[in-house]
């Protein structure tokens, strides 16, 4: 009997998990929803929210590399072939990132220049 009522005061960590997926979806909506401009400033409105959103998508991959370089440097115990593999991750994760930020710069650099 004590058991039956326990799971229905705590959130369940699947819901949080698509809370956090679906919370930047909500946020661009309602960012949209609550403006009324002209449709070229709601689209180039729309557009900066969508790179905004792949920036921060593109920023949490590259975190999760790291961390996956990391752990395979730590575990190579000398092994020089893990070692190198883990090196050239680290160098691909790092070359993503800069690309990432490059092309975020390219693209604010023609939306001014367009706008």
């Amino acid at each position: 009997m004590s058991g039956s009522g326990a799971g229905k005061g705590r959130v369940r960590a699947s819901t949080v998990c698509i809370a956090a997926l679906l919370l930047p979806a909500i946020l661009v909506a309602a960012a949209g929803l609550a403006s009324a401009a002209t449709p070229q400033e709601e689209l180039v409105g729309t557009l900066t929210n969508v790179r905004n959103l792949l920036v921060a998508i593109g920023t949490v991959i590259a975190a999760i590399g790291y961390v996956v370089t990391a752990y395979m440097w730590m575990t190579s115990t000398g092994n020089p072939e893990q070692r190198s593999k883990a090196r050239r991750y680290f160098m691909d994760v790092t070359f993503g990132i800069f690309l990432l930020f490059v092309s975020t710069f390219l693209v604010q650099l023609a939306q001014s220049l367009v706008v």
